[in-house]
This record gives C-alpha cells, sequence and structure tokens, in this order.
C-alpha cells in the first residue's frame, strides 16, 4: 500500500497512515507538496522536527557529495575552486566545533532558509519555488564567499535544507527552523568529523 507523505503538514507523518491529508492541512494556507510514499515507510520515519533533521543530513551530504565529486571529475581543483568553510578547518577544537556545528548552522539557517522561505510564503509561493529560491540563495552566497564549485554544492545541500523547513513549517516557524538547523548541523558535522577524517586515512603518503 502507498500512502500520501505531507511535506508540509500539521503532524507530518499521521497523514501518510491514513492515505490522504488531513483537512487542516489541506486548507492551510500554504501550498502543499506531497510525495507518494510507501506507507511502512511513512510510519518509520521520525515525527520530532530535530530526529527528522538529523536524518535528512544523510541525503544533503550525499547529495553535495556527488555533486562535488562530479565537479571535481570534470573541472578539476583549479576549475571547482575554494571553500567558503576553508578558514573553519584551521580552527583548533572546540574553536572548530563552535562554529562549523553551532553558529555557522544557526546565522544560514535564518538568512538561507527562514528569510527567504517566510518571505516566499507571504507572496503565496508554491512549495517548490521556495525550496528552490531558498537553494538559489543559499548557494549564491557560498559562491560569494568561496568558490563555484562551493557554490554549486551547497546548492544541492540548500535544497535538502529548504525541504527540511517546510517540513514543519505548518507547526510553526520555529520548529521549521529547528528541523532546518538539525539537518545543517548534521550535514556539517558528518562531513567534518566523519568523511574528513576518513578521507585522509584513505590518502596514503604516495598519493599527497
Amino acid at each position: 500500500a502507498r500512502g500520501t507523505w505531507g511535506i508540509i503538514a500539521y503532524q507530518p507523518y499521521a497523514p501518510c497512515l491514513r492515505g490522504q491529508l488531513s483537512s487542516n492541512v489541506r486548507h492551510h494556507e500554504a501550498p502543499t507538496l506531497r510525495l507518494s510514499l510507501p506507507s511502512s515507510l511513512c510510519s518509520w520515519l521520525p515525527k520530532k522536527a530535530y530526529a527528522f533533521g538529523a536524518l535528512l543530513s544523510l541525503v544533503s551530504v550525499a547529495a553535495a557529495g556527488m555533486v562535488g565529486a562530479v565537479l571535481y571529475a570534470t573541472l578539476g581543483s583549479d576549475g571547482v575552486g575554494p571553500s567558503a568553510a576553508g578558514a573553519l578547518l584551521s580552527a583548533r577544537e572546540p574553536w572548530l566545533f563552535i562554529a562549523a556545528i553551532l553558529v555557522v548552522p544557526t546565522l544560514e539557517t535564518l538568512v538561507g532558509q527562514l528569510a527567504p522561505i517566510e518571505l516566499l510564503r507571504r507572496l503565496k509561493a508554491s512549495a517548490v519555488l521556495s525550496v528552490v529560491g531558498s537553494a538559489l540563495l543559499f548557494g549564491l552566497g557560498h559562491y560569494l564567499n568561496g568558490g563555484l564549485g562551493h557554490g554549486i554544492t551547497s546548492f544541492a545541500a540548500g535544497l535538502v535544507f529548504a525541504i527540511a523547513y517546510l517540513s514543519f513549517r505548518a507547526q510553526s516557524a520555529s520548529t521549521a527552523f529547528a528541523c532546518a538547523w538539525c539537518c545543517h548541523a548534521s550535514h556539517n558535522f558528518l562531513f567534518l568529523y566523519v568523511i574528513a577524517p576518513m578521507s585522509t586515512l584513505l590518502v596514503t603518503p604516495g598519493d599527497a
């Protein structure tokens, strides 16, 4: 059996168990983006904003990683350009953790998700336009502070962060912010403390 999962929903995953969006969601002022997923998968998805955001970070990491790999393969390191996060990597602990996991996601969620999505909601923009518009702004900011590659990979991650925000916006802006923030913070944590160390271990002295 397949259920309908409302990206924008008062209770995001309960509707899919009934196979339809509840009436308060259908008549909500904001547009609703709906995905058709197996009911068993819908019931498995976490119902808390922070947990769902953390889960979505796996998607954002995969999206940014795949886009980055394609860019490096086609343009090379010179064509991709520097990373806006390069300065953070020189910081020592605990300042690296504080900056990359706590401070940066907070500021960027405010500017990259909350501000543009709330503005587009007021303009009655569709959910898809809200996601793409937010991601474009997010990617542009990283491009201006970094390079082409960082801007494009940030756009890919920004799509996921925007979806995280909209997933819980029908509850409240603060709950939506929490979901997007957790997604972004977990994304940075995975890159800095899981992927980067693993990449270092895979590089042999002859490769350096």
